[in-house]
């Protein structure tokens, strides 16, 4: 039994929160902040990933089948939440491309 798999495990899962807990906030293009906070959390969570499975072999992670579960309960539901995050998005810029088109042809007459 390996003792850093587990705090790695719980430090994936931590990650994952706060990544989770960063996505429900409201999201404007504009914050550059919130931005970088997100891809560092991410950056830094799949660096634990990789190292988490090229560092333990199967036999030593399924002695720890718990947490793993629940990182990947944790994946779904940032999956579902990015995806949903990107839909809003783009109905964003759908709705502010409508507005450009509109505010053009008003500047024709």
């Amino acid at each position: 039994m390996s003792p850093q798999a587990p705090k790695l495990l719980g430090d994936i899962i931590e990650v994952s929160l706060q990544l989770l807990e960063r996505l429900s906030l409201d999201i404007n293009i504009e914050q550059e902040d919130s931005e970088k906070d997100l891809l560092g959390l991410t950056s830094e969570r799949d660096k634990q990933i990789k190292l988490l499975f090229s560092t333990y072999s199967q036999d030593t992670l399924i002695e720890y089948k718990e947490l793993l579960s629940q990182m990947s309960e944790l994946d779904l539901i940032l999956l579902d939440k990015s995806t949903e995050l990107k839909n809003a998005l783009a109905n964003q810029c759908i709705e502010l491309k409508k507005n450009k088109k509109a505010v053009h042809s008003y500047q024709k007459y």
